[in-house]
């Protein structure tokens, strides 16, 4: 049964800023038939900033820093809960943010949020919780050692 309470994600604050970061602009293609930013079109903006970050980390969703000798363990999404906070338009320019957490067995999870750099407004705010998969096998892995190692330099949260 649905809970009508509206849900909250706290976006959690670092004091040396972001860990990723990265301004994509707002296109025709994204606006919606309110004249707004679609709310798919969020979802592809938080991807595109979730892909190139892992790039950044020479990881990819497909081959996320697997351990030596072992088939390509991936991404695959598994949760995802947005939070909508104001509308967004043609031409803005949202500057795209990125914090993952310490991996938990089979699960990333990564907060995750857009902020229009004009008047520094969230537009919306993500929490996406990835699983590891093993694509050849079919089957759900624990995060590879090699990322786990990663993640600790990193000084990401818990």
């Amino acid at each position: 049964m649905p809970n009508s309470k509206k849900i909250s994600i706290t976006f959690p604050h670092r004091a040396e800023g972001p860990f990723f970061s990265m301004d994509l602009p707002v296109t025709m293609a994204q606006i919606n038939y309110g004249g707004h930013l679609g709310h798919d079109s969020v979802l592809t903006l938080m991807h595109e900033a979730r892909v190139l970050f892992l790039k950044t980390k020479g990881l990819t969703e497909m081959n996320i820093d697997s351990d030596p000798g072992a088939a390509p363990t991936g991404l695959i999404l598994s949760e995802l809960q947005v939070q909508y906070l104001t509308e967004s338009f043609h031409g803005d320019i949202l500057r795209a943010e990125v914090l993952p957490f310490i991996p938990e067995g089979p699960r990333w999870f990564m907060a995750q949020r857009l902020v229009r750099i004009s008047d520094q407004r969230e537009i919306a705010r993500a929490l996406i919780g990835m699983t590891f998969y093993c694509y050849q096998s079919k089957k759900v892995q624990r995060a590879p050692d090699s990322l786990m190692r990663k993640c600790h330099e990193w000084q990401l949260p818990v």
